[in-house]
């Protein structure tokens, strides 16, 4: 806190979104319910002192699963003096108080209480605390990154599970429906139970394309040689992997598993040649043109990543699916030991857009896979071909 300029922070979550709440507290409210009047909000100044505001009905759990012990309850609805008070008995009232305040942050205090302890507390400055929130969720521990490899794990055999449970005639939205049964079988037991997106050959052929997985599952009959795009993921102990793979209604053609091929060849090798400490993310893009280039990747598949606004090639994983850091060309920020990435890239056809996409953790000396490298398309009903 000193080296950001601040003397205390508070995070906030509720019942549908916990995120900086339960990684600076270890308690979870419960975030399956679309309840957003009862926030939970943690206080911790920079001698170590802490607090936890909680609604009355979850004060219990929060006893027990949290490190903090002082811990204030309220009843419906929230009012300004238990978190005005609480600042000041943690000897805030007139200091440096960092808030969710980002463009990538989501404060679950209700606006007018915030305002209310910033008019109640005119000494004290209300500061945005994102750079010292994302600094730290950016770099995880040995235990945070064994709960996102078991995610990995679960992750794998749903979309396995999915695979095989359908076939000529399934649909889409099928798939789909099959990823979160296999991702309860085994062993996603926290709702949300399941990140997921989807695309398949009905999509292209409608015109849709590849951009159309945000859309939801099409219940367009599946027929022997389309592809089906599922891209699914889950959370152990509140951290979360996700990946994609693809499937084939019967046997792939020998162009669709080039095109795989090639999709799965440039994640592997840029992985292995420019995930590793210092390397910055402009080094790992300039190293990823250079590995499309090579193989011959059309320009279209990867322009995205070159100009304005410049996709990321990876994502962060942690306490959401997606998080800092976005490893994109324009920013010359290093890789560091701890983060965990998700590396995705593409190689579009007009009649697919093949997609590959791994779960690794950078380490002291290079990389971790923490989901096991796609092997190639799936031929649907029977397993990996």
């Amino acid at each position: 806190m000193p080296r950001h300029g601040l003397d205390g922070i508070v995070v906030s979550g509720d019942l549908t979104a916990a995120l900086n709440y339960l990684y600076f507290t270890g308690h979870l409210p419960r975030d399956f319910q679309m309840q957003v009047g009862r926030p939970h909000i943690f206080i911790l100044n920079s001698s170590g002192d802490a607090a936890i505001i909680t609604l009355n009905a979850t004060a219990s759990t929060a006893a027990a699963d949290s490190w903090v012990t002082d811990i204030r309850q309220y009843a419906e609805p929230f009012q300004p003096n238990i978190l005005i008070d609480t600042l000041k008995d943690l000897g805030l009232g007139a200091a440096r108080i960092g808030w969710e305040l980002g463009p990538s942050q989501k404060m679950v205090v209700p606006v007018g209480a915030f305002l209310e302890a910033q008019r109640t507390l005119s000494s004290a400055q209300f500061l945005d605390a994102t750079s010292l929130i994302e600094e730290l969720r950016m770099i995880k521990s040995a235990a945070e990154i064994g709960a996102i490899k078991e995610a990995s794990r679960i992750n794998q055999a749903a979309l396995e599970y999915a695979f095989s449970q359908i076939g000529e005639g399934s649909t889409e939205a099928q798939a789909c429906t099959e990823v979160m049964v296999g991702l309860v079988k085994n062993g996603a037991d926290r709702p949300p139970v399941a990140q997921l997106l989807s695309t398949s050959s009905p999509k292209f052929r409608g015109g849709r394309g590849h951009d159309a997985r945000f859309s939801g599952g099409s219940n367009e009959p599946l027929a022997k040689g389309d592809l089906v795009f599922l891209d699914s993921g889950c959370s152990v102990e509140g951290y979360w992997s996700e990946f994609n793979r693809t499937g084939s209604i019967g046997d792939p053609t020998d162009e669709q598993i080039e095109y795989n091929r090639i999709a799965r060849l440039i994640v592997r090798q840029t992985v292995e040649d420019a995930v590793k400490p210092g390397t910055t993310f402009k080094q790992m893009l300039q190293t990823f043109f250079d590995i499309c280039e090579d193989n011959k990747v059309p320009f279209a598949s990867y322009k995205d990543f070159t100009d304005h606004p410049f996709r990321h090639l990876c994502h962060g994983m942690g306490i959401t699916s997606s998080e800092p850091p976005y490893v994109r060309f324009d920013r010359d920020a290093p890789l560091e030991a701890g983060m965990v990435l998700s590396v995705e890239a593409y190689y579009a056809t007009p009649e697919f857009k093949y997609a590959n996409e791994e779960a690794v953790a950078v380490t002291e000396n290079g990389f971790e896979w923490l989901s096991v490298p796609d092997d190639g398309i799936f031929t649907c009903g029977t397993g990996l071909k």
